[in-house]
């Protein structure tokens, strides 16, 4: 929770087109993955997997 007692419930999405696997993070409640948060591709499901991790600690430290 932030200083200004807000919380925001992120998520991370992975998922595979084409070649590409791709990574999004964004707000749990909203259904939209156009307007994500954070957002990348990848050679691999692991790559994509690990960014995404590496995101939302990145977010939870920030926001703590």
């Amino acid at each position: 929770m932030s200083d200004l007692d807000t919380e925001i419930h992120l998520h991370a999405r992975v998922f595979r087109a084409g070649c590409d696997w791709y990574a999004d993070i964004g707000e749990h409640g909203d259904l939209q993955p156009d307007e994500p948060y954070w957002h990348g591709f990848y050679a691999s499901q692991r790559a994509a997997l690990d960014a995404a991790c590496r995101q939302l600690l990145l977010r939870a430290t920030i926001s703590a």
